[in-house]
């Protein structure tokens, strides 16, 4: 028999082996337990109930990970792989000199101890997305700028009926910006700190404001509706338009009134308090 024959008499095979495991449509699919097995206690993550108590199993997605002690690991790591490139590169041992840990406690990033994500879609085609992180310990540095505790959102009465996205998020920005001069102080030093400040209080300056006093105003929350309108279209502009649905958009931010209010009134009289 020939190579040839042989390589015909392959893909025949190949066929009917594909043919003969092919799903079959009409097969109805197994029944889910009601209930899903987890491994016994002691090889269970300590962070495990916690998290995936605030979220849905059985979706289309679903996602666990325990990241205790991660943050810090990582840091470890880091340092070390900056410490041989200091031997290499002279002009990076300042930063060779760094303790990576503290710098990463400072940031708030060792705060997470476990992320979880579900995903669950619904008979409307709209997914229902969770993600939870968990900090126990509660949170500091760069994770404060997202605000305090889960709570009901405030200001959902502004929004119409017939909205396509509402959006509700604290912040404390102040927070964010505490955490990074505190990183410049500890890299550079107390007198590079108050130089960083110095700067960040002088941009805005043309504009009658300071972007220190902006940084300090925001810590609040900011609310975000945006409906389409289902007949109404508009085309954009530029040598490649693009036709869209029209839209309404609101965007409210409470606390920054006070910090921009000079700003406005100083640039134009068309905006009143």
């Amino acid at each position: 028999m020939t190579a040839h024959a042989n390589r015909w008499l392959a893909l025949g095979a190949s066929v009917i082996l594909f043919a003969g495991c092919a799903k079959k449509l009409d097969t109805p699919a197994p029944a889910v337990p009601a209930t899903v097995g987890l491994v016994q206690a002691s090889e269970q993550s300590p962070h495990f109930q916690a998290v995936n108590s605030h979220l849905e199993i059985g979706g289309t997605l679903y996602g666990y990970a325990d990241v205790d002690g991660d943050a810090l690991a990582f840091a470890g790591t880091a340092q070390a792989m900056m410490r041989q490139f200091a031997a290499a590169q002279p002009q990076l041992a300042m930063f060779a000199k760094q303790d990576f840990k503290v710098l990463i406690t400072t940031l708030g990033f060792d705060d997470i101890k476990a992320v979880g994500v579900s995903s669950v879609r619904e008979t409307q085609g709209i997914y229902r997305n969770r993600t939870f992180l968990y900090t126990p310990q509660g949170r500091h540095g760069l994770l404060e700028a997202f605000g305090g505790n889960p709570a009901p959102f405030i200001n959902v009465r502004m929004a119409p009926a017939d909205a396509d996205f509402y959006g509700e998020y604290e912040f404390n920005l102040k927070a964010a910006y505490d955490t990074v001069e505190s990183i410049v102080a500890k890299v550079n030093g107390p007198e590079a700190g108050t130089a960083f400040r110095d700067k960040v209080r002088k941009i805005g300056a043309d504009a009658h404001f300071s972007l220190l006093d902006l940084i300090d105003g925001l810590n609040g929350r900011v609310s975000v509706i945006m409906r389409f309108d289902p007949v109404k279209n508009f085309t954009t502009p530029g040598p490649g338009p693009m036709t869209l649905p029209a839209f309404a958009f609101l965007c409210r931010i409470d606390g920054i009134g006070p910090v921009v209010e000079g700003a406005i009134r100083d640039k134009s009289s068309d905006y009143v308090a």
